[in-house]
């Protein structure tokens, strides 16, 4: 398991995990649009590496949906 959590000064070395994986879990926080939209960014990666990679997309905070203070925070 590898948790990148983001890390853009590593980002040239993200590649080099990807070949043995067997599937991939996006993780993002539900009370954050842009969390979301930055899974895109992830998948495209991904898929430049590895043919038909299984990736599991989760939503995290999800009790906090529903929060005001958490969704505009």
């Amino acid at each position: 398991i590898m948790d990148w959590n983001g890390a853009e000064d590593r980002k040239e070395l993200r590649w080099m995990t990807y070949s043995d994986t067997a599937a991939f879990i996006f993780c993002f926080n539900v009370t954050k649009l842009e969390s979301f939209k930055a899974i895109d960014s992830y998948m495209e990666e991904v898929s430049r590496y590895v043919t038909k990679p299984k990736i599991i997309l989760v939503g995290t905070r999800i009790d906090q949906r529903n929060d005001i203070k958490a969704v505009k925070a």
